[in-house]
């Protein structure tokens, strides 16, 4: 995006077209190539890195997710280069809901499946098999709606602009080498962050199932009474972590993009004041993030902690036991993502990406060592995935903070910023624990759940409100000029 807008200054239009022709095509042959590769080592992943010979069937399913996602990044690029972040948001948004929907749908109906085949076959591991391979299939379906709705932002875009134009500026091209050694030569520290930031996601269901397994395997010859003791079947293990994934990690992903979504004007706002050296309009702008992060974030936290009992028994029904503690610990994650996501692109706006690197590097080497201590300190339970996320996750937000405090990036209204909205919080947090000791007797879990975020909503605005909490730049840059009229009237 950066390359193209750059070359569109320029004038060099016809080396904008040009260039997003031959990402399209070096994308396009590198995720084919990497989906055959994928395809041909799905067994050989399955039963040797993974050590779950069923999952062969889901890797081989997730395989064209590379060369959609490989699509995906240049259309984006192509958006983002033209100044539109709409098409981001929106794609993000509608994988997240896609997901939640053809994954779950799949799951359950191919999960029922396996059970049948497991019962007929006296063999367990076909549920989870079969229950992976539709989840996998509602992550391959989501990812070709998510490419088809680009793919039609794309078509009906005006993209060839640049090549009438191309006649009126400069005509200077590139070849496709030039364009790869450009494109990899200034994104490569991108790349980079982008892996190390994932890799923890990625690392967490392989180290666990290769410690189930490595469990079940020596429990038998330690001690006979250990396999019943510990979660040592694959399967059950298999499936644990579908929960968690699913009900917990899906969930706080989705709320963790609500926050990061309106961190996006106060990006762009953040980036201009420092082009232009105005220090003390960065410091509004990046505190105004802050503030929002940080009171938006105890409130989704506050609330699915609070009403964990009834969001686990109201959209998680079933078998599966400790969703309830799943959720209360992942609350925590929102607020956790949330401020990593706005350090990450306050650190972005100052160009300082090599601090950026090493901390998505500090956060995977915590994360692999804590995952691997909770995992054991919790008799191999899927949950210790969970713990060691969150502590590696609140050092580095810890760190980001000091770092950002230390640099002086943001204002020193602390009390305002942070102490205010966390007094709030703990308000609200009493009225809400209040309101679902009352109602939940009377009303449904989800009637119940609703009407207590709706008055913790009211409890914790009454507070920010009559405190004045909320300043008219931080609803400039949050929500823009009408909104800071509307508003500022308010909270004025």
């Amino acid at each position: 995006g950066k390359l193209q807008k750059n070359r569109r200054n320029k004038g060099q239009y016809k080396g904008v077209a040009r260039m997003r022709n031959q990402l399209l095509l070096l994308q396009g042959v590198t995720g084919i190539l990497l989906t055959v590769i994928f395809l041909l080592l799905s067994d050989t992943l399955a039963e040797k890195l993974f050590r779950v010979p069923y999952s062969a069937s889901a890797l081989k399913l997730l395989a064209p997710v590379i060369v959609i996602q490989a699509l995906d990044v240049v259309l984006l690029g192509y958006f983002q280069g033209i100044g539109s972040q709409m098409p981001a948001l929106i794609s993000a948004v509608l994988r997240q809901g896609f997901f939640l929907v053809f994954g779950s749908l799949f799951g359950r109906i191919l999960a029922g499946y396996g059970d049948k085949v497991s019962g007929l076959l006296k063999n367990s591991s076909y549920s989870g098999m079969y229950g992976a391979m539709g989840v996998a299939l509602g992550i391959l379906l989501t990812e070709l709606l998510v490419l088809l709705f680009l793919f039609i932002l794309y078509m009906g875009s005006d993209r060839k602009a640049d090549l009438q134009r191309s006649q009126e500026g400069l005509r200077r091209t590139e070849s496709l080498g030039d364009t790869m050694r450009v494109f990899y030569g200034t994104g490569w520290q991108s790349i980079v962050i982008s892996l190390l930031a994932q890799l923890p996601i990625l690392l967490g269901p392989l180290l666990y199932l290769r410690s189930v397994v490595r469990l079940q395997s020596l429990a038998p010859a330690v001690d006979p009474v250990s396999e019943t003791a510990l979660l040592t079947d694959v399967s059950g293990a298999i499936a644990d972590y579908g929960s968690f994934f699913g009900k917990c990690l899906l969930l706080c992903g989705a709320l963790i993009l609500l926050l990061a979504a309106r961190c996006f004007p106060v990006y762009g706002r953040l980036y201009a004041a420092i082009r232009r050296e105005d220090a003390r309009h960065s410091r509004n702008m990046a505190s105004a993030g802050l503030h929002f992060v940080w009171a938006a974030g105890l409130y989704l936290t506050v609330t699915m902690a609070v009403t964990a009992p009834q969001m686990a028994a109201g959209f998680f029904p079933g078998r599966d036991t400790g969703v309830e503690q799943m959720l209360r610990a992942g609350s925590i994650m929102i607020l956790l993502g949330g401020l990593a996501v706005l350090f990450s692109m306050i650190l972005l706006a100052y160009e300082e990406r090599y601090i950026l690197m090493g901390a998505a590097g500090a956060l995977l080497i915590l994360d692999v060592i804590l995952q691997n201590l909770f995992v054991k300190g919790s008799q191999y339970h899927v949950m210790g995935i969970l713990y060691g996320l969150l502590v590696s996750a609140g050092i580095l937000v810890a760190g980001l903070l000091a770092y950002t405090i230390w640099r002086g990036r943001i204002s020193r209204e602390y009390i305002r910023i942070l102490g205010v909205p966390l007094i709030g919080a703990g308000i609200m947090g009493l009225v809400m624990l209040l309101v679902t000791r009352l109602l939940s007797a009377h009303l449904g879990n989800v009637a119940c759940l609703v009407v207590a975020a709706i008055l913790g909503a009211v409890v914790y605005g009454i507070i920010l409100i009559a405190t004045k909490n909320i300043r008219e730049y931080e609803i400039g840059a949050l929500y823009g000029k009408q909104a800071r009229k509307l508003l500022g009237r308010i909270f004025s």
